[in-house]
């Protein structure tokens, strides 16, 4: 069984889905380099923020993470079960964790994958999965020295990257009078290939020769599918659904908080710790926003908990799995030595069998 939760999908979602997002990233930098970049970054963000809770505030106000949990138990009531079976990835698990905790009686079995940990700093988290995704390049650049990526040209890896991105974040690359790929795009086009990992990576090298020729289509591609946007424009409403849940969590600080904290995460990770910082500052700017605060996990009424982690995740960082592993004091921790996000149906067996196991047998 699965379902959209609050805002997502079929469920009844903020008005602004329907919306061009293109705004958002055309010539804007989440790595500013002057007071005017910063501005403009503030000036569209707040416009998002304005544009999801005109049409519908009361709605905003209820897509929290812990109401969408509490639906969890009333689909479970419908269907006429005891206990609920769960297997949740990513944002997933912070849905997990928090069910857990208000029903846990309620599950027989509870994995959770890729893990946020919701009883951590929410502003520390989003610096960690910063330098999260700076080490994911950084194993990328050491994957391209062995395997003599098209795009470094026998040059070293990194080095190759830095230039480029830099060359772009100067000189956007202009396609029928709007710009195609600027600094917005290239670190979302490439930084998606990053969930995949080795897999992907060949195909981020390939999108990379093709921009060194002038060939943006790698780069959007990537773009595209991280933002649910098709190759004519269209959002398909993902990612309004995806700020507005965020947002309704809370604020992780004010604007400017956020854009000093990103820069000391830049000190860090130079290559993508601010920019993956400031994808957030929409909810500084969100209408009403309240502080996100970290939430208390306790399962110890429940049954055990699956918990996987993968090193090398560099949206959710292992560190983060092996936290709530003993947070939620009754867990089975389970981690992939590997790269990309999440490890079950993704991995290898010895993942998988043990994951199933535990489903069918708990």
């Amino acid at each position: 069984v699965g379902w959209d939760p609050r805002g997502v999908g079929e469920s009844t979602k903020p008005e602004c889905s329907n919306d061009s997002l293109d705004y958002l990233f055309d010539g804007i930098d989440y790595s500013p380099d002057t007071d005017q970049e910063f501005l403009d970054m503030v000036r569209v963000n707040k416009k998002i923020g304005k544009d999801c809770t005109d049409d519908d505030s009361e709605l905003s106000e209820h897509l929290t993470t812990i109401e969408s949990a509490k639906d969890m138990d009333e689909i479970r009531k419908a269907l006429g079960e005891k206990q609920l079976n769960y297997l949740g990835y990513s944002y997933g698990t912070a849905l997990g964790q928090i069910y857990a905790t208000l029903f846990p009686e309620n599950y027989r079995s509870l994995v959770i994958d890729g893990v946020v940990d919701v009883g951590a700093d929410p502003l520390v988290q989003a610096g960690e999965q910063g330098i999260g995704f700076s080490k994911a390049f950084d194993s990328f650049f050491e994957y391209c020295k062995e395997n003599i990526c098209k795009y470094a040209n026998g040059q070293d890896p990194k080095t190759v990257f830095t230039a480029l991105a830099q060359k772009i974040d100067a000189i956007p690359i202009i396609d029928d009078g709007r710009i195609a790929v600027g600094p917005a795009q290239f670190d979302l086009g490439t930084g998606v290939y990053m969930y995949g990992g080795l897999e992907q990576w060949p195909s981020l090298d390939d999108a990379l020769v093709k921009i060194q020729a002038g060939d943006t289509s790698g780069i959007i591609s990537g773009f595209n599918s991280y933002l649910g946007r098709d190759n004519n424009g269209e959002y398909d409403g993902t990612y309004t659904a995806f700020l507005s849940i965020l947002c309704a969590d809370g604020s992780l600080a004010s604007g400017d908080e956020l854009f000093n904290y990103a820069k000391e995460i830049n000190n860090k990770a130079p290559l993508f710790g601010e920019a993956v910082v400031l994808f957030g500052i929409q909810c500084s700017y969100w209408p009403n926003v309240k502080e996100a605060k970290p939430f208390k996990v306790n399962n110890s009424k429940g049954n055990k908990i699956m918990v996987l982690g993968t090193t090398g995740d560099p949206a959710t960082p292992v560190q983060a799995s092996r936290d709530v592993a003993k947070k939620l004091k009754n867990s089975i921790y389970v981690e992939f030595e590997g790269e990309g996000h999440t490890a079950y149906g993704r991995s290898n067996s010895c993942v998988s069998d043990v994951v199933d196991e535990y489903l069918l047998k708990q």
